[in-house]
């Protein structure tokens, strides 16, 4: 079974964003969460932003991959 949606490129940026807002908010709930109940905090609030950091990082990564493909296929498109 496959379901296929028409989805434009700006509401796929946004749900990008969107999916990456929401994750990093989870992330730093969680690290001010341990960090009220650890008795070292300072290791792991450190810990838990270089895990937003890497995670900022990633979803960036992510989306410069796709701004290549996009632009490959709309040469391709071009030249086609």
């Amino acid at each position: 079974m496959s379901v296929s949606a028409d989805v434009s490129e700006r509401e796929l940026r946004v749900g990008v964003f969107k999916l990456a807002l929401a994750l990093v908010f989870v992330f730093a709930f969680i690290a001010i969460a341990l960090t009220l109940l650890a008795g070292s905090g300072q290791s792991v609030a450190f810990s838990a932003l270089l895990v937003c950091v890497a995670f900022g990082f990633l979803t960036n990564g992510c989306l410069a991959i796709l701004q290549i493909i996009d632009w490959f296929e709309a040469r391709k498109q071009r030249n086609g």
